[in-house]
């Protein structure tokens, strides 16, 4: 059966697509891979002997365009072509109001025609070894030495399960940890979200649990994330670092589905893997077919996101007409804390994105791609207004694709959204 793969398109506030057919009516920049930053971004092409060729980083291009308009008023627009390939980074390039372009003269960073540019905040994992058994492992010495830790694998392009108990179904609680009666009690009581009461013969299945390991708690109407602080066999009590936003067995059953991932004796199925924070040992189960000698193994390297667009509307300051396209964002972080809540009714509770903007207005995302990802694709968070989003292909979403807007109810309001899908290109 052959997979139909759609993409989302949806278009904020339509506004007419800007096209530059004639390069002299551009003032252009260069980006690539095998650029230097220490050259003027003006050539496409490397020339060694004058010391003249591409930028490497969209931050350097940023930077040259903001020298260029100190000068003076430019007058016409900009673009900034991106050869394909990867361009790695370990934290988000940021646009400010003075990065803004006009409406007479945006700001375009765009794909070089029939490549792809990919912005990523992942690291490349390789050095594998076969075990006697059917695992690969690696030593990651930042993780040995406390530098490191992820909760993201992606191997060959594809996200990869964290080692997980039981593996297609789930576990189900006796009750909650802490025996409760009164609802409004229970609410403003942290101890009633901390722990969940286990089955013997459940708890036998999980085995030994390491210091990372995470137990998934089905609410009726949400989903909690914990870290497990201990398992008590003798009183089948498991017990978590961090509460939920309600007591255990707060919604129609004391009963309760969850399963265990992050531990090692769950390692035990084609497709996981497991992290040893202490050793800094990556252990991998294969799926069948892959070739430990040549998969692309990425994990997050430890960015949240990757690309924000920071206007003050507060102050009445506004990143303006600014667009991208055809350039692919991938492999963003997400980082559960140890005693913070971490659910929340369609992942709203999360505050990041792969690319944010927050005071952003007549700014286009056209033909981009959101990938493999910690948290949300897109947040056009508080101040937001006549963007749009054209045929943008957002997959592999830890949170949700596109978030407008706060959560609170407020006098802010966003206008003409309309949502189109279409299938294939």
């Amino acid at each position: 059966m052959k997979t139909r793969i759609a993409r989302l398109i949806l278009v904020i506030l339509m506004l007419p697509t800007t096209v530059f057919a004639d390069p002299a009516a551009t003032v252009d920049f260069h980006v690539a891979p095998n650029g230097n930053d220490a050259w003027s971004g003006r050539s496409a092409t490397i020339d060694a002997a004058r010391g003249e060729g591409p930028l490497a980083t969209l931050t350097a291009a940023r930077d040259k365009i903001r020298l260029l308009k100190q000068r003076g008023p430019i007058g016409k627009p900009i673009r900034v072509l991106l050869r394909g390939g990867i361009y790695r980074i370990d934290e988000p390039i940021r646009f400010l109001p003075e990065d803004s372009g006009t409406r007479e003269a945006p700001i375009v960073y765009a794909a070089w025609p029939g490549e792809k540019p990919i912005v990523s905040g992942g690291l490349p994992i390789a050095g594998w070894q076969k075990t006697d058994g059917p695992l690969w492992t690696t030593v990651i010495p930042a993780v040995e030495e406390g530098r490191w830790y992820f909760r993201q694998l992606f191997v060959d392009g594809g996200r990869r399960t964290p080692a997980r108990t039981p593996n297609d179904d789930y576990f189900h609680t006796v009750g909650p940890g802490v025996d409760w009666q009164d609802k409004d009690a229970a609410r403003r009581n942290v101890e009633t979200k901390k722990s969940i009461l286990c089955k013997p013969e459940d708890i036998a299945a999980i085995g030994n649990l390491d210091d990372d390991a995470v137990a998934v708690v089905y609410h009726s109407w949400t989903t909690s994330r914990h870290l497990v602080e201990s398992l008590d066999a003798d009183a089948a009590l498991m017990r978590f670092t961090n509460p939920s936003e309600w007591p255990m067995g707060f919604f129609y059953s004391r009963s309760q589905r969850y399963f265990v991932e992050f531990a090692r004796d769950g390692l035990d199925r084609p497709g996981e893997w497991h992290l040893d924070r202490a050793t800094g040992v990556l252990a991998y189960y294969p799926l069948p077919g892959e070739d430990m000698t040549v998969v692309e193994a990425i994990a997050p390297g430890g960015t949240e996101e990757l690309l924000r667009l920071e206007g003050n509307p507060s102050a009445g300051e506004f990143v303006e007409h600014l667009r991208f396209e055809g350039i692919s964002f991938q492999h963003t972080d997400w980082k559960l804390a140890r005693d913070e809540t971490a659910d929340g009714f369609g992942a709203a509770f999360m505050q990041t994105a792969a690319v944010h903007t927050l005071g952003a207005r007549n700014c286009v995302f056209e033909r981009c791609e959101i990938a493999h990802t910690g948290g949300y694709a897109l947040w056009l968070n508080f101040g937001c207004k006549g963007n749009r989003v054209k045929q943008c292909h957002l997959q592999d979403l830890g949170a949700g694709g596109v978030r407008i807007g706060q959560c609170k109810i407020s006098d802010v309001r966003v206008d003409g959204v309309r949502v189109e899908k279409t299938e294939g290109g």
